[in-house]
């Protein structure tokens, strides 16, 4: 007798098997330990990586790239996936790559068609989470002084009572 089991097969990236455009949870299951490779076109580095979209833990391959694009544009591609996945080194430091393998973050997922003519899953961009503490405060663009002398102008109105409502949705 066997002690084989039945399980619901793994999902694959082909034709049948795609998963709607929209966005997805990920784990890194892959990413090759020596970081980024120069691109063929000499012009920047591209990573190859491998994602587990979840929660069906399906295999996306993903190429993330930074350099300069044919209309000689800056981006970095590979630096938007880092932060995606709380990944990311401090400015002008290497990334440590073995650390990535595992990590979550969420992507947009496009469906396209590969050089086969096969509609595929890809990576259309990846979400940067908030970070908190680093942005400035949202300003109103008034002064304090402003502020102040337009609160006070209301008090005065309203002889320091607050108005009742004259119509109480309920």
């Amino acid at each position: 007798m066997s002690t084989y089991r039945f399980n619901t097969p793994p999902l694959r990236n082909g034709s049948g098997d795609l998963l709607p455009a929209g966005d997805y949870l990920y784990v890194v299951t892959d990413c090759d330990p020596e970081g980024p490779n120069p691109s063929k076109s000499g012009r920047g580095f591209t990573l190859s990586i491998k994602i587990a979209i979840q929660p069906a833990h399906q295999i996306i391959f993903a190429w993330p790239w930074a350099g300069v694009d044919a209309s000689g544009v800056h981006r970095d591609g590979i630096a938007e996936f880092l932060l995606s996945c709380n990944r990311a080194s401090k400015v002008g430091e290497e990334p440590v790559w073995s650390k990535v393998i595992g990590a979550k973050g969420k992507c947009r997922l496009k469906v396209d068609k590969d050089l086969n003519g096969i509609d595929r899953n890809y990576v259309h961009y990846w979400y940067t989470p908030k970070r908190v503490g680093l942005q400035e405060s949202a300003t109103s663009g008034y002064t304090q002084s402003e502020f102040e002398k337009a609160r006070q102008k209301q008090s005065e109105a309203t002889r320091g009572v607050e108005p009742e409502p004259d119509k109480i949705p309920y």
